[in-house]
């Protein structure tokens, strides 16, 4: 069995958003944070940052765009 995620690590990710988005890229990377953090500038993630924020606010008004059809 595994053993549960220790309260202080979940809480340290639960807190710090650039840990969390780094994680995040690394499994949309398919790459384990240690290689992320060698293969990636901090320009890039930078970059990456700023392209998941757009495509979120593009999807956002898409969904609403489609919801907003439905209700006509």
């Amino acid at each position: 069995m595994q053993s549960p995620i220790p309260k202080a690590i979940e809480q340290e990710l639960e807190s710090d958003n650039r840990l969390y988005f780094q994680l995040s890229l690394a499994e949309a990377l398919h790459c384990t944070l240690f290689e992320l953090k060698n293969r990636v500038t901090e320009e890039e993630l930078a970059l990456w940052a700023a392209y998941f924020t757009i495509k979120s606010r593009r999807q956002e008004k898409e969904i609403k765009k489609i919801k907003n059809q439905a209700r006509r």
